[in-house]
């Protein structure tokens, strides 16, 4: 079982993985990369088919996160899903907003960027309670920026399953940082 399946890397192919994408406001791919202003967001939505070899086991919303600075704005998350079969007892996932400010933390300066690691448990539903990835998969999502004036810049959104090490290392509700490595 892969331990990541890449949604978007931003480049001319366009997002992978069954996804189909489409940007509101002033979300923009420029050179390989998403660049958000503004009230904007990027939304995913399900094109049909199988996507992933293991899509009711990815665990985490995996994304790399640079810019913004000395304007923090605040991030917003959201997530829709659909139960995996018909004996499940809610057939349908429609997830709350995630909202969180972006800190200061979570910049190391270009050309190096933060990954932001969000489990996918965060996201939940009035009705359905939590997400269970092994009981839905993931019919969509969306990532966003509020009342933001200085560029936002994100990379590589995935879902992963850490290597065993790194779970641990997922805490503080539930976002962390990291410095990203150099290609």
């Amino acid at each position: 079982m892969p331990d990541y399946l890449l949604i978007d890397d931003f480049s001319s192919a366009g997002p992978r993985s069954g996804f189909t994408r489409n940007q509101t406001g002033d979300a923009n791919v420029v050179d390989g990369v998403l660049r958000m202003y503004g009230n904007s967001q990027m939304n995913y939505e399900r094109s049909g088919g199988v996507w992933g070899p293991s899509e009711t086991y990815y665990q985490y919303l995996v994304f790399s996160l640079s810019g913004g600075y000395p304007i923090h704005p605040t991030f917003r998350l959201a997530l829709t899903a659909e139960a995996v079969s018909a004996q499940a007892e809610h057939p349908n996932f429609n997830s709350t907003t995630i909202s969180f400010p972006i800190s200061p933390q979570m910049y190391i300066g270009a050309p190096d960027a933060s990954w932001i690691i969000v489990p996918l448990t965060m996201f939940t539903d009035p009705v359905a309670g939590a997400f269970d990835p092994e009981a839905y998969y993931v019919t969509g999502f969306q990532i966003g920026v509020i009342d933001n004036e200085s560029p936002v810049t994100i990379d590589d959104v995935m879902f992963a399953v850490p290597a065993p090490g790194a779970a641990a290392l997922i805490g503080l509700a539930g976002l962390i940082t990291g410095r990203r490595r150099e290609a």
